[in-house]
């Protein structure tokens, strides 16, 4: 059963990207709207003509917060967290900032992305994560994860990212901090993303990664996301996501480790 979870979950990730040339084809220049970049107002549009590329990756400014619960049956403490995350992009340099917080557990995160090749729907860019993570009183972790990322983006119906990063965890265990003050381990980090627009407002997306914003463990330890957004207006966007986690997966021995289901609304700035 776990072999065909398995083997279902990687044949629907590999057919989405096939799907986007089909999206490539189905565009609707009157449809701009995009849950992760809003695009321009009608009076900035007055102001100037925007190149193709501001077009599809225009400028923008949001906080979000997020409400959370957690299975409680894998390496998470708690059931019920919460985040807050400031986000921008200005086309050649994005960058976030957050915290996460539930019991026996803080996180904060920051990143920065260059992109200094930048097409009409594409850009490819460097860039790093910072992560420190406090796990009740037992340890205190930092993640380092320099690497490289891939955004396109072919029509108003579809969107691509992907990112691959060298990780450094450094993880400082209290008891043995007098002896050893710190394990290292030296490993990878992936991570791809599948987003599709809907009419009305809507979009849907699927993500399957190595890391999360606010997870970072060592490689075979998956999180399979499914998310719904919905965008009121050009302010308001509201989401749910459902996570699922893996221990193991790339080999026989893989087995389920929890879920974590969560509520979130941003505004744009």
């Amino acid at each position: 059963m776990k072999k065909r979870v398995r083997f279902a979950i990687l044949v629907v990730f590999s057919g989405l990207f096939s799907w986007s040339l089909f999206a490539q084809s189905s565009q609707n220049p009157a449809d701009k709207d995009n849950d992760f970049t809003p695009v321009a107002t009608e009076i900035e549009t007055t102001q100037r003509e925007f190149t193709p590329f501001e077009i599809r990756f225009p400028s923008f400014k949001a906080v979000s917060a997020t409400l959370g619960f957690n299975t409680g049956n894998g390496f998470e403490q708690y059931h019920f967290l919460g985040q807050a995350m400031f986000i921008l992009d200005h086309g050649s340099f994005s960058a976030y900032s957050g915290i996460q917080g539930g019991k026996g557990s803080f996180d904060f995160v920051a990143a920065g992305m260059y992109w200094p090749l930048r097409l009409a729907k594409f850009r490819l860019g460097v860039g790093a994560v910072y992560n420190l993570n406090f796990y009740s009183d037992i340890s205190m972790t930092n993640n380092i994860l320099p690497g490289i990322y891939i955004d396109w983006r072919p029509s108003d119906l579809f969107y691509f990212g992907f990112s691959f990063k060298y990780m450094l965890k450094l993880r400082t265990i209290y008891a043995i901090a007098d002896k050893i003050p710190a394990l290292v381990n030296n490993t990878v980090a992936f991570g791809f993303l599948f987003q599709f627009n809907l009419p009305h407002g809507f979009g849907v997306y699927l993500e399957a990664a190595s890391y999360e914003r606010y997870r970072y463990m060592i490689i075979g330890v998956p999180s399979f996301t499914a998310g719904l957004t919905y965008r009121m207006n050009p302010s308001w966007t509201f989401g749910f996501e459902a996570v699922v986690r893996f221990i193991d997966f790339f080999t026989l021995s893989a087995t389920y480790d929890d879920s974590e289901f969560r509520l979130s609304a941003r505004y744009t700035l």
